[in-house]
């Protein structure tokens, strides 16, 4: 039970968080990237791309355990991770 809470946490805060996205691309706003860990990332979103992606599809994270810190806008490296798994 509390993992659901905590999953539906998360997905309020990525809601959140894409709201702002589009907020800022609505008022041409500059986004403000940060140093982040993409493994990180990846593993955060993968819960969220299970239910969106559904059953009948098998998602499989293979990760690198050695990649460098990369400089991004987390948000839209999210959005970008959706679109990859629901376009493929």
């Amino acid at each position: 039970m509390w993992g659901d809470v905590e999953q539906i946490k998360r997905a309020g805060e990525r809601a959140a968080a894409l709201t702002g996205q589009l907020l800022a691309h609505s008022r041409q706003q500059v986004l403000e990237p940060t140093v982040v860990d993409l493994n990180a990332v990846v593993t955060d979103v993968e819960s969220f791309l299970r239910h969106t992606l559904g059953e009948p599809v098998e998602l499989v994270l293979d990760l690198a355990p050695e990649l460098d810190l990369i400089r991004v806008d987390r948000t839209q490296m999210e959005q970008v991770l959706l679109n990859l798994a629901i376009n493929s």
